[in-house]
């Protein structure tokens, strides 16, 4: 069973670390190629949590805000919600 914990928390941070350094890298390269490109919301937070949950190591939970933190579209989600509740974000239609 640990075995297992162990593996699920290599495969949940693997895809957290490649989501989250997906979403830093791609606008940069897309904005050089003259291209849009979208990040992918929160998979890499989510990703982060599930990996500390499902590590066996004494601790792991207390990494969860800095999984959470290193996906940066949670930024962008926190700056969308600040300025709808201010007034100024996108209108709903």
């Amino acid at each position: 069973m640990i075995l297992i914990r162990w593996f699920l928390t290599a495969v949940f941070a693997a895809v957290a670390l490649t989501v989250d350094v997906g979403n830093a890298i791609a606008p940069i390269v897309a904005r050089k190629r003259g291209r849009n490109v979208s990040a992918v919301p929160l998979l890499g937070a989510l990703s982060g949590l599930v990996a500390c949950l499902a590590c066996p190591a004494a601790g792991s939970g207390k990494l969860i805000p800095v999984a959470v933190l290193l996906d940066l579209s949670v930024y962008h989600l926190a700056k969308l919600v600040l300025l709808i509740a201010a007034g100024r974000g996108p209108k709903p239609e």
